[in-house]
């Protein structure tokens, strides 16, 4: 089984401010739909959209969203100072294992 993550605007910049990886676009034919290229789970792959939220201001708390595409499924994940995307991958692998059970 393969695991796909999809971030959010929100979430590919802050990726690239933690983790210093540059996100690219799902490739889309029409220009116009650039950015909403719908994702889909399947028996073989796995697929969650992740985004992030701010949830204080004033001390910069985040929260990030993940959310698998055909259950709707989601994990909240809170953001710490140090984290990156591979401890928020591996955060949400062993989340959701545990909860599948």
């Amino acid at each position: 089984m393969n695991l796909t993550l999809h971030a959010s605007k929100a979430m590919a910049r802050f990726i690239k401010k933690r983790s210093k990886i540059d996100i690219d676009r799902l490739p889309c034919d029409d220009p116009a739909l650039v950015g909403r290229v719908p994702i889909q789970s399947t028996p073989v792959n796995v697929a969650w959209q992740l985004h992030v939220i701010q949830t204080n201001r004033d001390y910069n708390d985040q929260v990030v969203i993940a959310m698998e595409a055909f259950s709707r499924y989601q994990i909240l994940i809170p953001v710490t100072w140090d984290m990156g995307m591979k401890e928020i991958e591996s955060i949400l692998l062993t989340r959701w294992m545990e909860e599948l059970l």
